[in-house]
């Protein structure tokens, strides 16, 4: 049993940013691995993965594989120390985690699940609808 759920589910309404990109997932269910994404200066936005892409898995397998991602996360994190946790708490998924440590958890977690990495993307927070 996990203390916590190291990375938060979430479902957006996502309409982009760009009018001539188009949107294949309007409403994506996302885990997110970074709501502090801003590595090229453009704006702040979400890192996650877009569970929906996953549609050869069954409710119940894409649930099992968040179960087994949030306990590598929770390991990477060190979510299970109160301290941790606590951090978890206050600072929503990311744990007051540095740079170095977001790119070692993303590259973790795509290392143990590399079917994963098709389904990373990127939602600027100006694209989303509140």
């Amino acid at each position: 049993m996990l203390l916590s759920e190291a990375l938060k589910q979430k479902n957006i309404r996502y309409l982009g940013t760009r009018e001539n990109y188009k949107i294949h997932d309007l409403e994506p269910h996302i885990l997110i691995i970074d709501d502090d994404y801003n590595v090229d200066g453009n704006g702040k936005s979400i890192l996650a993965f877009n569970l929906d892409y996953l549609d050869h898995m069954s409710k119940k397998q894409k649930q099992n594989l968040v179960n087994r991602i949030n306990k590598l996360d929770n390991k990477i994190t060190d979510v299970s120390s109160i301290k941790g946790w606590l951090m978890g708490l206050f600072n929503q998924g990311n744990y007051g985690l540095t740079k170095n440590k977001k790119i070692k958890r993303y590259r973790e977690i795509i290392e143990k699940f590399p079917e994963l990495k098709k389904v990373v993307r990127r939602y600027k927070y100006r694209g989303i609808e509140k």
